[in-house]
């Protein structure tokens, strides 16, 4: 029991000494989440992006296979994506293999001004 309350207090005071700050990874991009799973011999891959500030949006998504040499090659590609104000999504599916290595790649601009931000994301699995 002292040790849990000698545990809180350490904790209160390195929080109030050292106070955590966030940084924020992308200027325009507020959300980027890449989503890929597998079932009956396909890949399911979505992906949700927004960017409240941009003046507009734009991005890719592909998936790739891992080879024997470690090298990903493309497989597939999603055409455009769904638009809604600052938002931006894919969802869809393709031909997979059991027992191979899959990355679902995202790749996005967005623009604001004369500020154009470029992203490149990918989640990765195993089927």
């Amino acid at each position: 029991m002292k040790a849990r309350r000698a545990l809180a207090v350490a904790l209160a005071v390195a929080i109030a000494v050292f106070p955590i700050t966030a940084i924020a990874r992308w200027a325009l991009f507020q959300l980027v989440t890449p989503s890929l799973s597998f079932s009956g011999g396909k890949a399911q891959a979505s992906a949700v992006l927004y960017a409240p500030n941009a003046d507009s949006i734009s991005a890719t998504a592909y998936l790739a296979e891992k080879q024997p040499s470690g090298v990903y090659y493309q497989v597939y590609q999603w055409p455009e994506q769904k638009k809604a104000g600052n938002y931006l999504s894919f969802t869809g599916s393709c031909p997979a293999t059991p027992g191979k290595t899959y990355r679902l790649y995202v790749e996005a601009t967005a623009k604001q001004g004369s500020q154009s931000e470029f992203i490149s994301v990918y989640v990765q699995r195993e089927y």
